[in-house]
């Protein structure tokens, strides 16, 4: 009965809504992700070359492959390389 008694928001601004705030997320996300490459580096080279966790190699695969483009491997390199040294 009460909620007969709210108005609901139409279809189309209930999906504004989700793509704006989709809009907002995905690009953090994403930028989180590539960014937590250069603190965890030395998990995901342990996890990559020693058969440490296999969690950190599924975690960074895609940015693995993302890094045959060389501008890509450029960008990501220079990234680890402040964290490392």
């Amino acid at each position: 009965m009460l909620r007969s008694m709210k108005q609901r928001t139409p279809l189309s601004v209930r999906l504004m809504k989700y793509l704006l705030r989709l809009a907002i997320q995905l690009p953090v996300f994403l930028a989180l992700y590539v960014l937590s490459i250069g603190p965890l580096f030395w998990q995901w080279y342990e996890s990559y070359y020693l058969d440490g966790s296999p969690f950190f190699k599924i975690l960074y695969l895609p940015l693995l492959l993302a890094c045959n483009n060389e501008t890509v491997r450029y960008y990501v390199n220079r990234y680890i390389d402040w964290w490392i040294l």
